[in-house]
């Protein structure tokens, strides 16, 4: 009618299924509360989790034994952060 598009990009993503690639549904009572989840292992497990199970186009695979995974790849990286930076007050500068 315009003769103008009416978004210059558009984005394509897919369902949230749950662990066994079945559509989450309330009446199945597969759904997974975000809020539960980010109580219990934390907002950056869920983000990680949900960021690495999405490809464009494709449906993300979201189950607890994924956010227990990404939890932990999380606290390894925080872990080996820590002893950098306290190893590193221990180098001496070369000049």
């Amino acid at each position: 009618l315009t003769d103008k598009a009416p978004f210059k990009v558009i984005y394509l993503h897919g369902l949230v299924r749950d662990g066994e690639g079945q559509k989450m549904s309330k009446t199945k009572g597969n759904v997974i509360d975000p809020l539960e989840i980010m109580g219990i292992y934390g907002t950056d497990a869920l983000r990680y989790a949900l960021i690495t199970g999405a490809s464009p186009g494709q449906d993300v695979p979201l189950s607890t034994d994924r956010i227990e995974a990404s939890r932990n790849f999380a606290n390894k990286l925080w872990n080996s952060g820590r002893y950098l930076l306290g190893n590193l007050a221990n180098l001496e500068r070369e000049e």
